[in-house]
C-alpha cells in the first residue's frame, strides 16, 4: 500500500488527503514514511479507491464544463 504514490497520482497534497479522510496531516505523513500503518489496510484500500474514483470523476466533469 503506497499512500504517497496514490496521493501524488491524484495530484493531492498531504493536507487534502488528511481533510478527505478526517485525519491529521501528521498521521498522513507517518503512514507515508512507514512509521505508522493503518489499522485495517484492506478498508483503507477500498476508501482510497472510492475517493480516487470520485476525484477523477470530478476532474473530468470540470474539464468538460470548462470547454
Amino acid at each position: 500500500l503506497d499512500l504517497a504514490q496514490w496521493r501524488k497520482d491524484l495530484g493531492l497534497s498531504q493536507y487534502q488527503v488528511a481533510a478527505e479522510f478526517g485525519m491529521t496531516v501528521d498521521a498522513v505523513r507517518s503512514w507515508e514514511q512507514g512509521s505508522r500503518r493503518p489499522r485495517d489496510e484492506d478498508k483503507l484500500r477500498v476508501v482510497m479507491h472510492v475517493v480516487g474514483a470520485r476525484i477523477r470523476a470530478e476532474r473530468r466533469e470540470a474539464a468538460r464544463d470548462a470547454r
